[in-house]
């Protein structure tokens, strides 16, 4: 049974957003997933058109708008929590989701990570769960290939336009081909059966900000993600200086520490300012060839042995 829609609800957007929310369901019912990249660089106000683009959708598709703890529920800043949700057995068909800052745990530069290959098997097994789910990052080369190669559809953020509080995005149609391992892009088209015969093409759409209860919702989570993001790599930079520090403080009593019993005493004998190896082999019984291997050994493991000379 196909379900019913609510074309009447965002009749009052423009022609090009209402064509982007058409296109984006129509995949959804007709029994596939549908995955969307939206680019651009920080401040671009992806993140923003996103919710807004999620918000409509749901109106479009149930007839009344989301709650803001629905849109809590799905939108995700980590890949741990989106894959949870994703493989939630209660999971239901045709929701719609926001993935946002997905380049930060899925980057081409790890792709030999446990989470990326996650990552890349989940977007190729769950077409039979029919979700929409949009991606933000800076750019899709922050995204594994072979997850860039299973987008469906990418949103290009143009510029925001500060005084209409919009966003101008470019939406542009996905086509990979496997045999030429090449990528093409395409404008979306819709045809309006309003008698007219017109195919409408969209170049670009001018995406509003979503309702202040969501705009509020969202910094909220967003900014509480990047707030626990950026102690982990403080934490991460501390640990690595504290090392650094450490290794530099006792780097010389660590290999000291290791040395066999005799090339200890002669380290400590040098360090005690009597540096002559006669002295040493004569006062304190030590071969001589021991002392002379022992300062062969120290210079090998980068012990300061001329320091030690210059202030014996």
């Amino acid at each position: 049974m196909k379900a019913k829609r609510y074309p009447e609800k965002i009749a009052h957007l423009s022609k090009p957003f209402q064509i982007l929310i058409f296109t984006f369901v129509k995949r959804l019912d007709s029994g596939k997933n549908c995955l969307v990249a939206i680019v651009g660089g920080t401040g671009s106000g992806k993140s923003f058109a996103s919710v807004t683009i999620l918000y409509w959708t749901y109106i479009y598709m149930h007839g009344v708008p989301p709650s803001v703890s629905y849109m809590r529920e799905h939108w995700f800043f980590e890949a741990k929590k989106f894959l949870d949700k994703m493989n939630n057995k209660n999971l239901k068909k045709r929701e719609i989701n926001l993935w946002d800052e997905m380049g930060t745990s899925a980057s081409h530069k790890t792709h030999q990570s446990l989470q990326n290959r996650a990552i890349s098997w989940l977007v190729q097994t769950f077409r039979n769960l029919e979700q929409l789910v949009i991606f933000t990052v800076p750019s899709l080369a922050y995204v594994d290939k072979s997850v860039r190669n299973l987008l469906h559809y990418q949103l290009e953020t143009r510029t925001v336009l500060t005084s209409d509080k919009v966003c101008i995005i470019k939406p542009l149609e996905i086509q990979y081909n496997i045999r030429m391992d090449k990528t093409y892009y395409h404008n979306l088209h819709w045809y309006f059966k309003d008698g007219t015969g017109f195919i409408d093409e969209v170049d670009v759409v001018a995406i509003p900000l979503p309702p202040n209860e969501m705009v509020q919702a969202y910094e909220e989570d967003s900014w509480k993600f990047k707030a626990e993001l950026n102690k982990r790599i403080q934490g991460m930079l501390e640990k690595a200086d504290e090392k650094e520090k450490l290794h530099s403080l006792v780097g010389e009593e660590a290999v000291v520490a290791s040395l066999p019993v005799e090339q200890k005493k002669v380290w400590n004998l040098m360090n005690a300012g009597i540096t002559e190896p006669k002295t040493i082999n004569k006062d304190f019984g030590i071969a001589l060839s021991t002392v002379y291997n022992s300062i062969k050994v120290f210079k090998l493991k980068g012990l300061d042995v001329e320091r030690l000379v210059k202030n014996g």
